[in-house]
């Protein structure tokens, strides 16, 4: 994308939906306009004869500072060009922390990894800094087509991933549509809710046929480098005894056939991102080889507590895991390996080597008690400041 283009997202869109996701992973700027301020931007297109009128005024587009200035005064354009050098020197030396490990001053140690949506992701990741991959999409195999992907088709383009890594573990998570992810292959209609309707794992378990495509082309992956298998949208003990059960049928038929895969074969997780999972926690931490918290409601952090209870590792990979502000109070939790996008790594890296934990845990551990959500922002926003 051109330097100073960018895109302007309405609020239909979740702050950690597709469309937002990928313009971050992606660093293409972008700042997020309400219902009104949605209707003024298209007014003001309509408002011209040729929408490429609009287009050719001078422009610049702030993403940190959510701002969209539209034919700016020279003193303006100066002052955005000083803090884009500014940017791009913070991030120059940024980059100097790629080989790095992620040590507080007190000694803690956090694993960093990247959330990618395909191959052409790879490079970015490992460029910058990341130790594996947190959250491999495996949307993209669905994506743009009418038909479904074969089993070959999954496994070329996972052990693409896994080589890429070299030796680096990588997390695929199974299909999640549903909602803004919807894809032609199924020739799914949205219901009145689908968020929360048939759809991840739910929606897979409903069509065996092709879960057990894709949890093939994941086992047979494997064989290249460390692997584990997460599963989206899980809330319920039988769901994820379901898929145990399909994987062990898969790794005997492999097995039989002559086909490699790791031994022992891939850990199977799940992914936190319902208040349903809260209610089933320790039964959950009880069936899954590791909890991917992918939420970004403090509450569930609690669930953490379950995992650690169950001996499980328990890592964080949404939204939330790549805003550095966010860090100590993750880290306070307990969390031990945080997955994001990897333009988020070096910044979070960064705040990690300047965080004392031992002495911000007491005030992190207050969260869970309070009542006063104000006091509770309070002091997220204070650790988050570095206060």
């Amino acid at each position: 994308m051109p330097v100073g283009a960018g895109v302007a997202i309405g609020t239909v869109y979740r702050h950690d939906s597709r469309a937002v996701i990928q313009v971050r992973e992606h660093r293409i700027p972008a700042t997020k306009v309400r219902s009104e301020q949605h209707r003024v931007l298209k007014a003001a297109a309509e408002a011209t004869s040729r929408i490429e009128a609009l287009q050719s005024q001078a422009k610049r587009m702030s993403g940190p500072a959510g701002v969209i200035v539209i034919n700016p005064t020279a003193a303006t354009l100066a002052n955005y060009r000083l803090k884009r050098a500014r940017f791009l020197k913070s991030q120059q030396s940024l980059k100097k922390l790629k080989t790095v490990a992620a040590v507080t001053r007190d000694g803690f140690r956090v694993g960093l990894q990247a959330n990618i949506g395909g191959p052409a992701d790879v490079a970015g990741a490992l460029e910058a800094g990341a130790e594996g991959v947190g959250l491999l999409r495996s949307e993209f195999m669905f994506m743009n087509r009418a038909d479904l992907p074969s089993e070959e088709e999954q496994f070329s383009a996972l052990s693409k991933v896994v080589k890429q890594m070299r030796g680096k573990p990588v997390t695929v998570r199974t299909l999640d549509v549903g909602a803004d992810k919807l894809g032609e292959a199924f020739n799914m209609k949205p219901g009145p809710n689908p968020a929360l309707g048939l759809r991840a794992i739910r929606f897979s378990l409903s069509r065996r046929k092709m879960l057990l495509m894709q949890l093939s082309a994941i086992l047979r992956a494997s064989a290249f480098g460390p692997v584990r298998i997460l599963l989206p949208m899980v809330c319920m003990v039988d769901e994820v005894r379901q898929v145990r059960r399909m994987v062990t049928r898969i790794v005997a038929q492999l097995k039989r056939r002559g086909v490699k895969i790791s031994d022992p074969p891939p850990p199977l997780g799940i992914m936190i991102e319902i208040p349903g999972a809260a209610l089933a926690a320790d039964a959950l931490a009880a069936e899954s080889d590791f909890f991917a918290i992918g939420t970004n409601d403090l509450t569930q952090y609690t669930l953490a507590e379950a995992a650690m209870a169950a001996g499980i590792p328990v890592s964080v990979c949404g939204e939330m895991a790549g805003d550095e502000r966010m860090t100590p109070i993750l880290l306070g939790f307990g969390i031990t390996d945080l997955s994001m996008p990897p333009n988020s790594l070096p910044r979070v890296k960064k705040r990690i080597l300047d965080l004392n934990l031992s002495a911000i845990s007491g005030r992190v551990r207050r969260i869970t008690s309070e009542s006063n959500p104000a006091r509770v922002w309070s002091i997220v926003e204070d650790l988050g400041n570095g206060g």
